[in-house]
Formats: C-alpha cells, structure tokens, sequence
C-alpha cells in the first residue's frame, strides 16, 4: 500500500433506539464495533457488505457527517462523498453550476466569474458540456445527475472520495459508464476512493483492495484478486457466490 491518505482506527459508533421515562439508552445497536481500515494515496479500497452491516455509517464518519463513540478517523486533507442516489442529493432549485461549484464558494471563491469556469471545467471533466451549466437537475438522465454529483466531489481538489454506492440508483445499461468513468478520473487525478458497495463485482471491476463488513464488523481484508480467489470465510464465499459475474 501507499502512503495513507485515510486511517481508521477501532471505530465505535451506537445508535439508541429506545430510551425510558427519563431519556435513558433502554435499546441501542452497534453500528460499527472496532472497524479499523486504510487508504492509501490514489488507491482505491472497497467495503463490501450486505444491507446493515455498517457500510455508511463508516462513510459517514468519514466525511464527518456522523460522530463516532470511541476511535479515530485521520485523514491527509479533506474527505468529499458522492451519495447513492442523485435525486436526492442534489438541489432541484440549483442551477448545475452552482451545484458544483458549491465547495468553491463554501471555502471563499467570491467572484461569480471563476466559480462559473471552475464548474465548466468541472462538468467537462465528467463528460458533460457546458450547455448545462443552467440547467436544474429534473432536466438530467439519471446518469447524467452521478456525474454533476461527481463533479461536486472533484471540484475542491479533495484527496479522498467516498463513494457510496455510486451506481445503484442508475440503470444497470448507465452504471458501467459510470464506473469507468471514475477509474479515468482516478487515473488522471490520482484521487483516491473508498468505495461503499454491496455488489462484489463491482468492487472487484473497481478496486486494489477489499475490506468485508458484516453486522459492524470487519470480517475479511485483502488484496481484491486474492480474496475473491481464496475467500477465507463463509460470509465472504456467500456473498462472491450470489454475484453471478464472480460465483458462476
């Protein structure tokens, strides 16, 4: 692995689900329960796992959007995240560049000129022209919304993205153009990505390597090619045998 770019280290987070008469944790799940992982500069790492096994909770302590009960997350500058389903993370009353160059202004970008070239470079770099730059995002395909999320992600020059589940919200004909995509953008840029998934061939199309989550748990790591070809636990071999692509 490279220099890390990303370490978590025994991450803990508890959501309450029921407090008694006088506000007390009655009922509480262990979202993550000692979750350690790294990222190294340009690589990108997959966490894989069913519904609930923690996945986004980690991504979201990541990106800060969630405050861990005990351990660490340090990272070598900022941390953005394309979220799952574009629809809902986009502003609908936005117009497209505004939405990417959102970051820009955040961080003390003023002149409305600039702004407005940084998100025309920003949507031509995720193959988008700079005729949309005014539209609002009811006016996109599907496809077409990831890549302004994307863009959104790049434009502050962020070292790491986390992906979560980029593509599962788009049909299956648009998620491979989105995939590859991102590997073009990690190859010119040298971004790294942690990619959140449940379906291991696209970690397996996307990522050097796996990280395997089940009921907040790391369950099995490695090297992509070596843990898909050698799977150490029952979990992991259940999971690679109900992706046809990788168990046929």
């Amino acid at each position: 692995m490279t220099q890390p770019i990303l370490e978590v280290d025994d991450l803990h987070v508890d959501f309450v689900l029921r407090r008694d008469v006088l506000g007390r944790p009655v009922r509480t799940l262990q979202a993550l329960k000692g979750v350690s992982l790294n990222v190294g500069v340009g690589e990108c790492v997959g966490v894989v796992g069913e519904s609930g096994s923690g996945k986004s909770t980690l991504g979201a302590c990541i990106v800060g959007l969630q405050k861990p009960d005990r351990g660490a997350v340090r990272l070598g500058g900022a941390a953005q995240i394309v979220f799952q389903d574009p629809n809902e993370s986009l502003d609908p009353r936005q117009p497209l560049w505004k939405t990417v160059a959102e970051g820009l202004e955040i961080g003390g970008m003023t002149s409305v000129a600039a702004r407005r070239a940084a998100a025309a470079e920003g949507l031509a770099a995720v193959g988008l022209t700079t005729e949309m730059m005014d539209r609002r995002p009811h006016a996109l395909s599907g496809g077409q919304r990831q890549r302004v999320a994307i863009a959104r992600a790049l434009a502050v020059s962020a070292p790491l993205i986390v992906l979560d589940e980029p593509t599962s919200a788009l049909d299956t004909s648009v998620q491979a153009q989105v995939l590859d995509l991102l590997l073009d953008i990690q190859e010119r840029t040298g971004v790294a990505y942690l990619l959140i998934t449940h379906d291991m061939a696209v970690a397996a199309h996307m990522c050097h390597r796996l990280v395997v989550m089940k009921a907040g748990e790391v369950v099995e790591s490695g090297e992509t090619d070596a843990l898909l070809a050698n799977p150490q636990t029952d979990y992991v071999r259940a999971l690679i045998a109900a992706t046809p692509r990788l168990g046929e």
